[in-house]
């Protein structure tokens, strides 16, 4: 999670989108999927608010190899459930306890 902390993610996404090597978009790839998946609540909220990230993620999907383009697969998938989950409008999830109403 120092990597979080740290301010590396938007630099690991600017990798991602703007270098030419494939060898360093798997990597980048494998270190976002990493993140998201030891440190999903605090790493998964930052990617799905970097709006140029889906861009290199679908293209390493269509031309990385097939190691690539299953982690940017289940990168994807991970960012689009949390979408579906989030409500809109919030960044973090928040968890409303139940409340019970009385309707007699």
């Amino acid at each position: 999670m120092a990597v979080l902390y740290a301010g590396a993610l938007p630099i690991s996404v600017n990798v991602l989108s703007s270098c030419n090597s494939r060898a360093a978009k798997e990597y980048c790839v494998s270190l976002l999927l990493a993140l998201c998946i030891n440190g999903g609540a605090d790493a998964v909220p930052v990617l799905v608010k970097n709006s140029s990230l889906m861009g290199p993620l679908y293209s390493l999907l269509a031309e990385g190899n097939s190691k690539a383009s299953k982690k940017a697969s289940t990168l994807i998938r991970i960012l689009h459930e949390y979408n579906e989950k989030t409500p809109s409008g919030l960044i973090t999830p928040v968890f409303i306890e139940d409340q019970f109403i009385n309707v007699w």
